[in-house]
């Protein structure tokens, strides 16, 4: 399960995701860190996106993100249905790939300096990607998948303060989250960034227990 809020509170747009990952071990429930926040690299600005749903659709709009970084084609997912519709496309070939038993439902949330926008998607047993909903989300609201419905913001409180109480409020009591969250925002242009892990580099580093920089860069090439 992934915690996401996203809203904008007047000239700020933000965004908070939970950094945890689980796995069973020997029948036991083990909890790590993990990468729920990605920069894109060919936005035509400063841009950031995270998801719900099958993580297969996350690695989709990496690797087109990817491609057209490469061919030095900028993208504009919050604002352009043509570079939606090529993301609907690379899911459909990848979906096309895997022997799935029931439709699956994935929600991108796409962030820049002047918006929050949400992307629903429907993938079906025959590997149509239909988009089931699309929105910004107004000014003095803020969203939650869990929530499912956009709720304006009535506090003075900070907002990541507020939004890692609207989260931690709709977890269960027994898990730990305080300093296990990723956070963006952008205030009238100025960028603010927190996350335990930051980028897959920093996650590496983790899983080898060595600081990344004794990686070898050519060999991963991250």
């Amino acid at each position: 399960m992934t915690y996401i809020i996203g809203g904008k509170k007047d000239k700020k747009t933000f965004l908070m995701v939970d950094c945890i990952a689980t796995e069973i071990i020997k029948n036991e429930k083990k909890e790590t860190l993990t990468v729920k926040v990605n920069k894109l690299k060919s936005s035509n600005k400063t841009s950031y996106y995270c998801i719900t749903g099958p993580e297969y659709c996350s690695l989709c709009l990496r690797i087109l993100d990817d491609w057209l970084n490469h061919n030095n084609t900028k993208s504009d997912f919050i604002n352009n249905s043509d570079d939606r519709d090529k993301l609907k496309k690379v899911i459909k070939k990848i979906a096309e790939g895997r022997n799935e038993t029931r439709d699956r439902e994935v929600m991108f949330v796409f962030i820049d300096d002047s918006d929050i926008f949400c992307l629903d998607l429907n993938i079906t047993l025959d590997n149509e990607v239909n988009e089931t909903s699309s929105f910004k989300v107004k000014n003095n609201h803020f969203y939650s998948p869990s929530i499912s419905k956009e709720v304006e913001i009535n506090t003075k409180k900070n907002i990541e303060f507020f939004c890692k109480e609207k989260i931690i409020n709709n977890i269960s009591k027994g898990e730990d989250f305080r300093d296990k969250f990723s956070y963006i925002e952008f205030d009238n242009g100025k960028l603010t960034e927190k996350s335990p892990i930051k980028n897959f580099s920093d996650l590496y580093a983790m899983i080898f227990d060595i600081p990344y920089s004794e990686i070898d860069n050519n060999v991963w090439n991250i």
